[in-house]
């Protein structure tokens, strides 16, 4: 199960809350008006007192999940 909160969400709090980091994950609607007008800025702002391995969790690997594997270079 993956659940990718609005830009809005004070993702953060909700993982240190319920230990759910494996579970948060990145989606945007962007560039729609529910995807919100920085979505990566403002959940790397708030992951940021998570430090960067929830960052790399949240945006990578669980998004990896939902997203398929997008980084460049990987040779996948």
């Amino acid at each position: 199960v993956r659940i990718t909160p609005f830009e809005r969400n004070n993702v953060a709090e909700w993982i240190s809350r319920d230990d759910l980091g494996v579970v948060y994950s990145f989606a945007s609607d962007f560039p729609h008006a529910e995807g919100g007008h920085d979505p990566i800025g403002r959940l790397s702002r708030t992951l940021s007192a998570l430090g960067p391995p929830a960052a790399e969790r949240f945006f990578v690997q669980n998004a990896s999940s939902v997203l398929g594997d997008a980084r460049v270079g990987t040779g996948r």
